[in-house]
């Protein structure tokens, strides 16, 4: 089976760390996807989520378009691994 987290991301500059370390154990696995979601943020999220992606090969930033067009691009990106 095969799994997909969205975390939509607004202002959580200090707990996007913190995510990313308690899913540490089930990033490792292949057939899991973390997908986080600069949401508009006025804080730093984004600096901290475009740092942390080159430690995190799972994890993907994208910028926030509506909740529609973030569904169907994760049904595209992630549909089969």
């Amino acid at each position: 089976m095969k799994l997909q987290v969205t975390i939509p991301c607004y202002n959580e500059e200090k707990n996007i760390p913190l995510i990313l370390e308690r899913f540490q154990k089930v990033l490792n696995r292949s057939d899991v996807g973390l997908l986080l979601v600069n949401n508009g943020s006025t804080d730093n999220s984004a600096q901290v989520l475009k740092e942390l992606i080159s430690k995190y090969p799972l994890c993907f930033y994208s910028k926030s378009r509506g909740k529609s067009r973030l569904w169907l691009w994760n049904l595209t990106r992630f549909k089969g691994f």
